[in-house]
């Protein structure tokens, strides 16, 4: 349940009950009391800062050692709000309306920063642990509760399918990353708690000196996002929010009214994406996704084929909620070559670019086509890394609308360009590209032999290409009746034409005229993957945005199942494929 809005539904219930059956099971008082030792509050004129307060349990042990009124509970929940701000203790304290990877106070303004039982529902814990630092003065003290991850394997997929449990040394990761020293840990435990493993940690680090952390993942529009001390309070509602546009409209906070709105604070991660459509009267084939005619006009006939057609319905159709699980990249990630590394999805992700670029030798390029974009999280990752032009290529409207966005907000509007376009119509009037760039899209074009040989035509001398693509098992033997009808249920789901295996994409790339061709069975570096995004789908936001989406989406996430088993039995391959043009 890392996610604002689905946290937002999730307390909006959660909030009747809190203090009376949760807090006495989860987060007791012993519990609360030990771990706030670690923020040494000893000095009743100290500023904190409660971030993640929810009904208030935690912030009424601060009170204890703290004026009420130097005290600001932070939190996304106007439901759990309320309840807080009915504790007779806590009628003095300031209360905000706030998002923990975004706190809207400025640099260097707290003493003391606590959050307990938040970091569960955070997209980016190191965006968060690294807020924790930037609000706080040097010689300043953040204290972060949360709970570990489960030792037992059934009762750890339980749990990781709701929220974020993380590991131990995630949590120390994270304060020394974001720049925190003398960090502390304290365990904590309820005491009907018999588990062999540890059931939740306290963790806390002093700041060094002033300033973002080093972690701070992106520069803030201070004057946009911060105040400078403890005046008017505002709040953003999704009511009036041109989210595309990432507008938003604000109204002051009237002490005691709860309002009915739904709050949403955007992250890094929630996904600004209109919902599937018809395309805006100016988004014709011929143009690309900003309205203009490009100077090339890509010929797009093809894109009226019934594969094509499907495709495209599926794209636009479950783009919008794999955005807001998944992040921008929307393809594998990668594990280590044994697939056992333990590490964040997103991260693993952004591995598998860095390693295929690794594995291809590809150490500049100038100009770079990306066959198969998505939204253009692989285009924007190699501008950026070869400060080179990219081309990206979808053929799917909302996710080149998408794309556009987050080009804009990135500042990559004048080297990246997303167009609506059939990557098999392609003529050598697109290039040359020192670079083409195929990410889990070629598994979506019936004709394998014709789509390598386009790329070759593309291609400059000298250029390579890329491809990571699913892929069959070898054969022979010849695939039985049981593979062949669990492959059917995969392309049918997915809109896939058959696939090859990786040996043909070897035989077809030398056959299109490429040298130097190579190949890899990366199936268990990205095996994880799969059962990582079926979790992701059993959470509630998600589960919601399935229903909206409609059948094709509903299709494809019933599909993964299928997916996991076709690699469990080796019937499903990840191969890499790379060439050069002489």
């Amino acid at each position: 349940m890392q996610h604002k809005k689905e946290a937002w539904w999730f307390y909006r219930f959660l909030s009747i009950f809190y203090d009376k059956y949760v807090n006495p099971l989860f987060w007791t008082e012993q519990m609360r009391d030990q771990s706030l030792q670690l923020a040494q509050l000893n000095d009743p004129a100290l500023r904190v800062i409660d971030v993640g307060s929810g009904t208030g349990f935690t912030t009424q042990g601060i009170v204890r050692h703290v004026k009420a009124d130097h005290v600001v509970c932070v939190d996304q929940s106007p439901h759990q709000m309320a309840k807080a701000k009915a504790k007779e203790d806590l009628k003095d304290c300031i209360f905000e309306i706030g998002d923990a990877e975004q706190i809207p106070f400025k640099t260097d303004l707290f003493d003391r920063y606590v959050s307990a039982g938040s970091i569960e529902y955070w997209p980016d814990p190191q965006q968060g642990v690294a807020e924790s630092y930037r609000v706080i003065k040097p010689g300043g003290i953040a204290l972060l509760i949360g709970p570990l991850e489960p030792g037992n394997r059934i009762s750890r997929f339980i749990a990781e399918t709701w929220m974020l449990f993380p590991k131990d040394r995630e949590y120390r990761e994270w304060f020394k990353t974001a720049g925190f020293t003398d960090i502390r840990v304290e365990y904590v435990r309820p005491q009907w708690y018999k588990g062999k493993g540890e059931y939740g940690l306290a963790i806390a680090g002093v700041k060094p000196g002033a300033g973002a952390s080093p972690s701070a993942a992106a520069v803030r529009d201070e004057k946009a996002t911060e105040k400078d001390d403890f005046g008017p309070r505002i709040e953003a509602r999704l009511e009036g929010i041109d989210r595309f546009a990432g507008r938003v409209f604000v109204y002051p906070h009237r002490p005691g009214r709860i309002p009915a709105e739904y709050f949403f604070f955007e992250s890094g991660y929630t996904a600004p994406i209109p919902r599937a459509a018809k395309p805006p009267p100016d988004r014709r084939p011929d143009r690309d996704c900003s309205g203009r005619r490009p100077a090339v006009v890509a010929n797009t006939l093809t894109m009226r084929t019934a594969l094509n057609d499907r495709i495209r319905h599926f794209y636009d159709r479950s783009t919008r909620i794999w955005l807001d699980t998944w992040g921008e990249h929307m393809h594998h990630g990668y594990y280590g070559e044994s697939g056992t590394e333990r590490k964040d999805h997103r991260q693993a992700q952004l591995d598998l670019i860095g390693e295929l670029l690794r594995w291809g030798k590809v150490e500049k390029a100038s100009s770079i086509l990306d066959a198969g974009c998505g939204v253009g999280g692989s285009a924007r990752h190699l501008a950026g890394l070869f400060d080179a032009r990219v081309l990206g290529l979808t053929l799917s409207p909302v996710q080149a609308e998408g794309g556009a966005y987050y080009t804009k907000k990135a500042g990559l509007e004048d080297r990246v360009q997303i167009r609506v376009q059939d990557m098999m119509e392609l003529s050598s009037a697109d290039g040359p590209f020192d670079l083409v760039w195929s990410l889990e899209s070629a598994e979506h074009i019936p004709d394998k032999k014709r789509l390598l040989e386009t790329f070759f035509q593309v291609l400059a001398p000298g250029g390579k290409f890329l491809m990571a693509t699913w892929c069959h098992r070898e054969t022979p033997p010849e695939l039985s009746q049981k593979e062949l009808d669990l492959l059917a249920k995969i392309y049918g789901h997915y809109h896939l034409p058959p696939m090859i295996s990786i040996g043909e994409f070897e035989r077809l790339a030398g056959a299109a005229g490429f040298q130097e061709v190579q190949t890899a069975d990366w199936t268990a570096a990205v095996a994880p993957f799969w059962p990582a995004v079926i979790r992701s789908a059993f959470r509630l936001r998600s589960l919601a945005a399935l229903m909206r989406s409609g059948k094709q989406a509903i299709r494809g996430a019933w599909a993964m199942q299928f997916m996991t088993k076709g690699y469990r039995e080796g019937i499903v391959r990840f191969g890499v494929i790379q060439g050069r043009k002489p």
